[in-house]
């Protein structure tokens, strides 16, 4: 069908400096990099199911995982997370 469709997303996540941290929107420092030598951050693996279901109205979901690679294990619990989330965008 025209109207729906899968995407699967990977993605790689590096810090360029190993000075540099974890960083909020609002680029409040949320982990320092000071806490690890370690250059990568994780890995993401997401699927998006997109439905549109008018020409002003498309609806998403989307399923990923995401792996934490060394710099998040050495510098805070270091946990991989699974993570869900759905949306409506509404278009005038």
């Amino acid at each position: 069908m025209k109207t729906v469709s899968l995407t699967f997303n990977p993605a790689f996540f590096w810090r360029e400096s190993t000075s540099d941290g974890l960083y909020s929107v609002g680029n409040a420092v949320i982990v320092p990099g000071s806490k690890s030598d370690a250059r990568f951050i994780a890995t993401q693996a997401s699927a998006q199911l997109q439905w549109r279901m008018t020409r002003n109205l498309t609806w998403f979901t989307e399923y990923g995982h995401f792996f934490a690679g060394d710099f998040l294990k050495q510098s805070t619990p270091g946990k991989s997370i699974n993570y869900w989330t759905g949306w409506l965008d509404i278009r005038f």
